[in-house]
């Protein structure tokens, strides 16, 4: 993100929403996050998936840089026919698993949503004259990324381990 912030870039991460304890561990709760959260251009948004198709809510942080508009593109692409679910990813389900392990992905409509509001920006950006094109791309970067978008787009179908697979 630092190297985004510097080099004009848009950047969103994602990670747990800050946890209702206090006491509780969060990556939002660090100093270098924080300190990035002062920053005007960055903005820590939290949302319930529930809203794009997940079956619990999932509390999710996204952290935005310059996105000033991610709320409302977010939002506009929700389920209009979304109801709050009222079961829980937390415990053991009655199959005996983890109940986590099954929404560690996203919904395809939370995905949908946040490439959504990136593409929003950069629409906007574009139709301003805000974009620059850059020549220095490195071509074993793009391969990466193809390959990355790939295997990101596989789903799994196999069987989830839980959060915890201590000894």
């Amino acid at each position: 993100m630092a190297w985004s912030l510097v080099s004009g870039a848009l950047y969103l991460s994602e990670h747990p929403a800050l946890p209702v304890l206090e006491e509780a561990a969060s990556i939002w709760k660090t100093p270098w996050v924080r300190l990035l959260c002062a920053h005007p251009e960055v903005k820590l948004h939290t949302v319930g998936q529930w809203r794009w198709g997940c079956s619990v809510t999932k509390p999710t942080g996204l952290l935005a840089m310059r996105l000033p508009r991610f709320g409302a593109s977010m939002y506009s692409r929700q389920d209009p026919s979304a109801k709050k679910p009222v079961d829980q990813a937390i415990g053991i389900g009655t199959d005996g698993r983890f109940k986590t392990s099954a929404h560690k992905e996203y919904p395809p409509g939370f995905c949908d949503a946040l490439a959504g509001t990136i593409l929003d920006e950069l629409s906007r950006r574009s139709a301003a004259k805000q974009c620059r094109e850059r020549t220095d791309t490195n071509s074993d970067l793009l391969t990466w990324l193809k390959e990355a978008s790939v295997q990101c787009g596989e789903i799994r179908n196999g069987s989830w381990l839980p959060d915890y697979q201590g000894d």
